[in-house]
């Protein structure tokens, strides 16, 4: 394990530091305009098939796009993918679509039933695909499957590791050495991560489809809006990507193997709720199994350690094959204000929190302060915007102002030591200090700032998506990038058909297989 101060470390390997790898995952669901409801209509052939296509796919429900950028070095390059990408789908969309700007949906389907599973073909992996959705529907119903968000995917360069390996010497083997390391920025990022619903919160609202036949303590906010008056992220709270049954997961964040293995027991673990629903109606399959997770990615952690897999892993083998090759981020709400879900200003704060993470001393995390750290992190997306809003830090009950001041203060102090550092990074921090002293300046209250009694959530998100449609079009066609689309939007139709032709048997044999295969031997 490392838990030292790495600061006296950086100025030596400046250069190497800056070379970040990064890529998105933006989520947007496809709504009609200009009725705001989420649209009925299969997920567009002209788009390439989505069980197969790198770049464009669905998530959890049919409607709600995926977008998955190639890994990029630098931060403009990233923005410009990821707006082509747009401006490629708009142009294979139905013309009075709109992708959904905000995480929170539009007006949703009367009944949840009506929220169609994403659909990934007949083949068996594709019937997988969707089988867990369906299990996911069951288990925390179908309008969860309809929020979107952004996820962040980050890792340092191959040759910064091998530097600091090198002058740390903590470690004979490399492949330990880097796990220890993106366990260390873990550990600090479940410390510290509350700043980030708190400066880049954007969902304090919803609209009251999503609230039917839900309990809930919002309240009424405008037309047919409802939230909490000082919350940042409603995303992450409660009424979005938690669950009290994973709750019960005691997992590790101090070593890649006890993370491995506390997964692996939840994955295989009957839960007697689930059991409850039961593995199929009328003869056919509803979940994948009755265990706490039917997979490993229903963890619902606002990181993750991640390696890239190969065909037929699951991520939780992968990692346990590869070790941790980069983290995900995956707690940012969609910024509703511009096309990618981020911007430049989001993606250099990250990528300066990421290392401050890294790099400051970082203990073991015990349970108890892991229970501390979820509280916070509850209390945050709740309350953040409550100027008396406090948390539990480094042991004691302290304003939230104040202490995210205080991470502002260490971030920009790791800074010190070289004035590459500071010209990349100072004026974004700058930027969250304003926001920390004026909180109009913050997304989600840029958000209820538009809400009344006559002008409702969706009015202002169906207003704001609609200008960013616009915009996109307006954007200049990158050759490169749509001719690249085109090409891969033909290959997923036909890997996907030789996935379909080269399987064999049922699909009740393919999945014993499956979770045989994913099984992890100790």
């Amino acid at each position: 394990m490392i838990t030292e101060n790495l600061t006296p470390y950086i100025s030596s390997v400046v250069k190497e530091l800056l070379d970040f790898n990064q890529g998105i995952e933006k989520e947007g669901l496809r709504v009609q305009a200009p009725s705001a409801k989420v649209s009925k209509r299969a997920h567009h052939k002209d788009l390439g098939h989505k069980l197969t296509h790198p770049y464009i796919t669905t998530d959890y429900s049919e409607h709600l796009l995926e977008f998955i950028t190639p890994v990029f070095n630098k931060d403009k390059n990233l923005q410009e993918f990821i707006k082509q990408v747009h401006k490629f789908s708009y142009l294979n969309m139905d013309p009075d679509e709109v992708i959904w700007s905000s995480s929170m949906p539009a007006i949703l389907p009367e009944n949840e039933s009506d929220i169609p599973l994403a659909y990934y073909g007949e083949s068996f992996p594709g019937k997988l695909k969707t089988l867990y959705r369906s299990g996911l529907g069951y288990r925390y119903g179908r309008s969860m499957q309809t929020i979107a968000g952004m996820h962040f995917n980050f890792s340092f360069s191959k040759s910064f590791i091998i530097e600091m390996f090198k002058q740390l010497n903590t470690h004979e083997d490399l492949r330990e050495f880097q796990d220890a390391m993106y366990f260390k920025l873990i550990r600090n990022f479940k410390r510290t991560s509350f700043i980030l619903p708190l400066l880049f919160g954007a969902s304090p609202v919803v609209d009251k489809s999503f609230l039917k036949d839900k309990d809930h303590d919002l309240e009424e906010l405008g037309k047919d809006t409802y939230g909490l008056k000082y919350a940042t992220s409603l995303r992450m709270g409660g009424l979005g990507y938690t669950s009290s049954a994973q709750e019960n997961i005691q997992i590790c964040y101090n070593k890649l193997p006890t993370y491995i293995k506390a997964l692996e027991e939840a994955r295989l673990s009957s839960y007697p709720p689930y059991e409850k629903i039961g593995l199929k109606k009328d003869g056919e399959f509803i979940q994948l199994n009755t265990n706490l997770l039917q997979i490993d990615n229903e963890f619902y952690s606002t990181i993750r350690p991640k390696h890239v897999a190969l065909s037929g892993e699951s991520a939780l083998q992968a990692l346990y094959r590869g070790g941790v090759e980069y983290i995900e981020v995956r707690l940012m709400d969609l910024n509703p204000y511009t096309i990618g879900g981020i911007n430049e200003e989001g993606i250099r704060f990250l990528q300066h929190y990421l290392t401050y993470c890294l790099c400051a001393d970082s203990p073991e995390l015990s349970f108890d302060e892991c229970k501390i750290t979820e509280e916070n992190f509850k209390e945050v997306v709740r309350n953040g915007r409550n100027p008396n809003c406090e948390i539990n830090y480094k042991g004691s009950m302290q304003s939230l102002n104040e202490v995210s001041l205080e991470i502002l203060d260490e971030m920009e102090e790791l800074l010190a030591c070289c004035s590459d550092l500071k010209n990349y990074f100072v004026p974004g921090i700058n930027k969250q200090r304003e926001k920390l002293s004026n909180y109009e300046l913050l997304p989600s209250e840029k958000v209820l700032s538009h809400i009344n009694e006559n002008y409702s959530f969706v009015d202002h998100i169906l207003e704001t998506s609609m200008k960013l449609k616009e915009e996109v079009l307006k954007e200049s066609k990158k050759e490169e990038v749509f001719s690249e689309l085109e090409v891969l939007k033909t290959k997923s139709f036909r890997e996907e058909e030789v996935v379909f032709r080269k399987q064999s048997g049922d699909f009740e044999t393919y999945l014993d297989n499956y979770f045989k295969q994913i099984k992890i031997k100790d």
